[in-house]
């Protein structure tokens, strides 16, 4: 399997996958980019997050699916997926720029070595060591989707949505899940903290729609 580099933000999280010990530093590619850009016959406007409300991002309420090898998830139908190999990304074209995610989910796999708690503590640490900030708020908690049971924490950062010049406070739940094959498959729902309960429903529909392969 391919693997993918994402750099996904201020989450502004910037997740260091314990594979290999990459950085994720390039965005999901999204194919139709640069024919739109051609299309449109001038260069597309820069993009900042800084500004982004949530009505901007609302997600609508019918659900696409993603399917990759490692799992299945539904999303917003207005959102939109992307990534390759390991390493994916489902957010609103205005929550999300190449570098930086305020709004939406990543998606990534792991190695799990020992307990799947374990291996959730250690994510953790990597996460809050790569990201200035950054920090759980509540330790690992059992979480069943469908049939797999699974870790939840919850994290708060700084988003790239800014007021009066400085960053929102941010709110990324973590969710891990074990695989079949050894490793674990984990996903973090990303918005500020203002915004976050508006999404929830939106994320735990996500959630319950996870099939992990």
């Amino acid at each position: 399997m391919e693997s993918c580099s994402v750099i996904t933000g201020t989450l502004a999280l910037i997740l260091v996958l314990p594979i290999n010990s990459a950085l994720w530093a390039t965005s999901p590619t999204d194919p139709d980019s640069n024919q739109q850009a051609s299309d449109a016959g001038s260069p597309p406007a820069k993009t900042t997050l800084a500004d982004v409300t949530y009505a901007q991002v609302e997600p609508s309420d019918s659900f696409a699916q993603f399917e990759q090898s490692a799992f299945v998830i539904a999303y917003p139908a207005n959102w939109k997926a992307s990534g390759d190999g390991t390493a994916f990304r489902i957010a609103p074209a205005e929550g999300a720029s190449q570098e930086l995610i305020a709004y939406g989910v990543v998606i990534a796999t792991a190695p799990s070595s020992g307990s799947l708690t374990d291996a959730t503590q250690a994510l953790i640490q990597t996460l809050e060591k790569s990201n200035p900030g950054m920090h759980a708020l509540d330790d690992p908690r059992k979480i069943r989707v469908g049939k797999v049971r699974g870790r939840e924490v919850n994290l708060a950062g700084n988003s790239p949505v800014q007021r009066n010049g400085q960053p929102l406070p941010e709110h990324d739940w973590l969710v891990t899940l074990p695989r079949p094959q050894g490793d674990m498959l984990y996903l973090v729902f990303i918005a500020p903290e203002g915004d976050f309960s508006q999404l929830r429903s939106t994320y735990q529909k996500m959630l319950n729609s996870v099939q992990v392969k």
